[in-house]
């Protein structure tokens, strides 16, 4: 498509040169046929041509091949592979011809393009990431290569030619530069000192790699140059980096950036150490999610499996989980498409050790299922909607285990609370589980600070026993857990109160700023100054339009654009536009009013009846 584009755009546009052009043209030819690539040559297509011309480039890249990829007996390393782009289907085939001729075939080499099967593009893929696969070289355009991920197993990039466009050739280096490679990645292209064209695309490859972080931003300023160079003949290296300077300077990326807040090593280090105690205490490890998710399954008559140490496969699916497990577990790739994937609970069991770094690693025959996975959330609402159901008589919301306890207590009810607070508007504003150990010893109830260790599942003919003991001292707790209640309640209710009124005030005022800023930017479109600023925007709209670029979107975007200036310039126009902003204006100041006298006052303050604390679960630790 983008070759029929050229085509297309630059035929008719030379064709206004063709007079000036054709003693070029004339020599240019008889270059190429000097060379051996004559008209009759390319009609044939690349298989007729019996002998090939000297071809510099494809001397360089051999010696490149045997350099990085091959060991001194001529066999391709096993760690190694290289991804070769071409801006062209038949630079591909050339290539291919080349390749074949030095005895490098199929599987060693493979093709992407942009007209290959999907089914092709999917075994391809997999097989250059497979580490024990044959193909060591691929061939690949920018519209095959879009999406592919293929850092686990290249590291090295050529373009064969270096795109017009700056954007496409960092989307190529993007194929092996990301998150999950282990080594260095090396990105090679071809110049030549003796072409200025060449040199000059040499600038522009190495000032993509030098603004790839503001790519996004200053991509445009490169694309520019590089159509200005081929259309004028200027070189404008120089100007480009002035440019590039002040794009930077005002680009919103840039401002966004400098308003996050900087963080050092031991600022993350303490985020981790943070996160990892946070999930400690949460409980929030392998065995308790392997744990959550088969009872949950046995509740629903279903049956998990442990096929190897930490993976998991169901033996037996309840009828209710089998559309989500079908969606969720079957691999769509590979010679194992169909198949039903093992689940594991733990992202360490996909981790692996490349080249002395850590790397996350999926495989295709395990799915890890970590809490927001939708089967671990069917698990939890599982066991949630049991909760509360007096009916179910499949949860039970007692725990009974035996431990070595001081002497002090003779038995500890630890109560868990679930505590949910919600604010005027019903939105919930906090929820949690707050867990008391209550200890009983002699009549006596009060919290126990019992330091449990490794408590155990009592045994079956130990639980008769104990059953009286702990029906009377639940019974006695009654009135301690109520009162308990309240004081949580009490305390929540006031260090809550206090922290919403901290964000009322915030909002408020963020609000405020937030309203008067599209209130003023209304303002300035009503103003009469603003047609002197259409009509500058015009003038150079207008320049953009008539310079025709080998774009088509881009070309209709920039005759679009000259079309709503125009018409935006209209007296009728600019009127109407004045009463639509009247009317915006009103209804700003409407919905001002709603968000700061109804809506954040509610959203900031808790009803009396706004903290709720239930009884969720008990776990009794009887003295064994």
């Amino acid at each position: 498509m983008r070759e029929t584009d050229a085509l297309r755009h630059g035929g008719s546009w030379l064709s206004e040169y063709k007079d000036v052009l054709q003693p070029y043209i004339e020599e240019v030819s008889k270059c190429l046929k000097l060379l051996g690539w004559t008209k009759e040559v390319i009609t044939r297509g690349i298989d007729s041509i019996k002998d090939l011309p000297p071809d510099k480039k494809w001397e360089a890249l051999t010696k490149w091949i045997d350099d990085n990829l091959r060991n001194p007996d001529r066999r391709f390393k096993p760690d190694e592979r290289l991804i070769l782009f071409t801006e062209y289907k038949d630079t591909m085939d050339y290539l291919l011809r080349r390749f074949k001729e030095n005895k490098i075939d199929y599987p060693t080499i493979q093709t992407l393009y942009g007209g290959a099967p999907g089914k092709h593009r999917r075994q391809v893929k997999e097989e250059f990431n497979d580490p024990s696969s044959q193909l060591k070289i691929l061939l690949a355009t920018d519209a095959a290569s879009e999406g592919l991920n293929l850092q686990t197993s290249c590291r090295y990039v050529i373009h064969q030619e270096v795109p017009w466009n700056p954007m496409r050739m960092e989307q190529r280096n993007g194929r092996v530069d990301r998150h999950g490679q282990s080594r260095d990645v090396f990105v090679h292209h071809f110049i030549s000192d003796q072409i200025q064209d060449f040199r000059f695309l040499d600038f522009i490859a190495k000032k993509v790699n030098h603004v790839r972080d503001d790519l996004g931003s200053v991509g445009n300023v490169l694309d520019e140059a590089v159509m200005e160079y081929f259309e004028t003949g200027k070189d404008t290296s120089d100007k480009i980096d002035g440019r590039i300077d002040n794009t930077r300077r005002y680009a919103q990326s840039s401002q966004d950036m400098e308003q996050r807040k900087k963080a050092t090593r031991e600022d993350y280090e303490k985020s981790l150490a943070h996160f990892m105690k946070t999930r400690e205490l949460m409980g929030l490890n392998e065995e308790r999610m392997t744990r959550l998710m088969i009872e949950a399954i046995r509740m629903d008559k279903g049956e998990l499996i442990e096929v190897r140490e930490g993976e998991h496969r169901f033996k037996v699916t309840p009828p209710q989980w089998e559309r989500l497990v079908r969606s969720t577990l079957t691999t769509e790739l590979g010679d194992i498409r169909g198949a039903r994937q093992k689940m594991v609970f733990s992202p360490e069991r996909f981790e692996v050790e490349r080249f002395g770094r850590k790397l996350f690693m999926p495989s295709k025959d395990k799915r890890l299922i970590m809490l927001g996975h939708p089967l671990m959330a069917k698990a939890v609402g599982s066991f949630r909607r049991r909760l509360w159901d007096p009916d179910d008589t499949k949860l039970n919301r007692w725990t009974i285990e035996v431990a070595d306890l001081p002497s002090r207590d003779e038995m500890v009810f630890i109560t868990s609370l679930q505590i949910s607070a919600r604010n005027e508007l019903g939105e919930r504003i906090r929820t949690g589980i707050l867990e008391i150990p209550i200890g009983m010893k002699d009549g006596r109830i009060e919290i126990s600070n019992t330091a449990l260790k490794d408590p155990n599942e009592i045994p079956y003919y130990h639980v008769a026993g104990v059953y009286p003991r702990i029906r009377n001292g639940w019974s006695s707790l009654g009135k301690f857990i109520e009162e308990k209640k309240a004081e949580i309640r009490d305390q929540i209710e006031t260090s809550l109160k206090k922290e919403l009124e901290e964000k009322l005030e915030k909002e408020m005022k963020e609000q405020e700023e937030m309203f008067e800023l599209r209130k003023e930017s209304l303002d300035r479109e009503k103003d009469p100054r603003n047609i002197a600023r259409i009509k500058r925007e015009l003038e150079k709209a207008i320049r953009n339009a008539n310079q025709m670029t080998f774009s088509e979107e881009i070309n209709s975007r920039n005759r679009q654009i000259v079309q709503d200036l125009k018409r935006a310039l209209t007296e009728e126009d600019f009127e109407r536009r004045k009463g639509h902003i009247q009317l915006l204006k009103d209804r700003l100041e409407d919905e001002k009013k709603r968000i700061l006298e109804k809506v954040l006052p509610k959203r900031y303050s808790i009803p009396e009846d706004g903290i709720d604390i239930q009884v969720m679960g008990v776990k009794v630790i009887v003295d064994g």
